[in-house]
């Protein structure tokens, strides 16, 4: 179709619109390692483009020598309570008052083996010294005539060494040590047993706070104790444990 432009003449011909071809909608050929020109999925992997560094994670921190040790001590750990009841006698062997007195300690300790053997501070359960029950004891009843206005906390405080020379403490029987009731707690629930669960003990033996502190107690455990082994000999000094 020719034609002619009515500002400059030119006669030409006219542009006759073409269809675009329809794109293809044939499938995709999926990817198989054997057939060239198959597309490859994308992979998890790409390597790093070039002037580029892949992040790689820092290694994870050293285990201290603390941390190890710990691993090894924690399950077999245990918390000792000692519940104190006495009557205060004093040197004139009057009673200081007709009702006893009560204080309470916790302390910790380890499973020696797995039927029950439990070591702590010998302090902890010493029924006869003033480093023990005996001192906790004259402490609180002095504590309480403070607070009752019979003494000054000045008086108290100077009354305190005579108290423990010269001051007996009793239990229920006259005479007797003071009571104590002590229970062990497992620090972590292990072997079946619940941490909020008591196990009520007995003293074996025990060296009082002067003379090595140190006391073997015995607890009817339900199920074997988590224990840590007594080394037989004292180490060197310097031995890495």
């Amino acid at each position: 179709v020719r034609h002619r432009c009515p500002l400059s003449g030119w006669a030409g011909r006219h542009p006759v619109a073409r269809s675009m071809p329809a794109p293809e909608t044939r499938p995709r050929t999926p990817y198989h390692p054997a057939l060239p020109g198959s597309p490859r999925p994308p992979s998890a992997y790409s390597p790093p483009r070039p002037g580029t560094a892949r992040a790689v994670a820092p290694p994870p921190p050293p285990v201290s020598p603390q941390a190890k040790a710990e691993a090894i001590v924690a399950p077999s750990v245990v918390y000792v309570t000692t519940k104190w009841r006495g009557w205060i006698r004093l040197t004139s062997g009057h009673l200081l008052s007709r009702y006893p007195f009560h204080t309470s300690t916790t302390c910790s300790g380890f499973a020696a083996s797995p039927d029950g053997y439990v070591v702590t501070a010998g302090h902890c359960v010493d029924d006869r010294t003033a480093d023990g029950g005996k001192g906790l004891l004259i402490k609180e009843a002095l504590t309480e005539l403070v607070q009752a206005g019979r003494l000054t906390l000045k008086e108290a405080r100077a009354l305190l060494p005579h108290a423990y020379m010269n001051w007996t403490v009793e239990g229920t029987q006259s005479g007797s040590p003071p009571d104590r009731a002590i229970a062990v707690y497992q620090a972590r629930a292990a072997s079946g047993v619940p941490v909020s669960e008591p196990m009520q003990a007995s003293v074996l033996s025990f060296s009082s706070l002067r003379t090595g502190d140190v006391a073997l107690l015995k607890v009817a455990s339900p199920a074997p104790m988590p224990m840590l082994a007594v080394a037989p000999q004292s180490p060197d000094n310097g031995t890495e444990v």
